[in-house]
């Protein structure tokens, strides 16, 4: 973010790795103002084939703990860190929860709650250490 708390840092293109079988991105689309969404590459489509969108993504940094087989549980409740992306651009941000009852709050580099914009918002909760890129 710049002196002015303009966003600077560019997302046109979002990449989340879950794994080597999973992956979920998103690709700016200017015109719109709206991030198209892809599962592993391919258009994430409704049943009606209208590929969905969002306004704003939250990337949320979270622990995981491996259960029975092939299953973990995601710890939401605490602090943690992650990503704001909305019109192409990108902040780091820390995240907070209280309880489970609790409303997530999210917090820019300087401890401010960040506000976000009108529409669509997806949060991805992300275990800690996956690979997220953007360009």
């Amino acid at each position: 973010m710049d002196n002015t708390g303009n966003i600077t840092n560019i997302a046109n293109s979002v990449n989340i790795t879950y794994s080597t079988a999973h992956s979920v991105s998103y690709t700016y689309d200017a015109e719109t103002k709206l991030y198209k969404r892809f599962q592993n590459r391919v258009p994430h489509v409704t049943t009606d084939n209208v590929q969905l969108t969002a306004k704003n993504i939250i990337v949320q940094f979270a622990n995981e703990t491996p259960l029975t087989g092939e299953y973990i549980q995601i710890t939401t409740v605490g602090t943690g860190t992650g990503y704001y992306i909305t019109n192409g651009k990108y902040i780091e941000i820390t995240w907070k929860k209280d309880s489970r009852a609790a409303r997530t709050q999210y917090f820019d580099k300087d401890g401010n709650e960040i506000k976000i914009n009108d529409g669509v918002t997806y949060v991805q909760i992300t275990p800690k250490g996956q690979k997220v890129t953007f360009e």
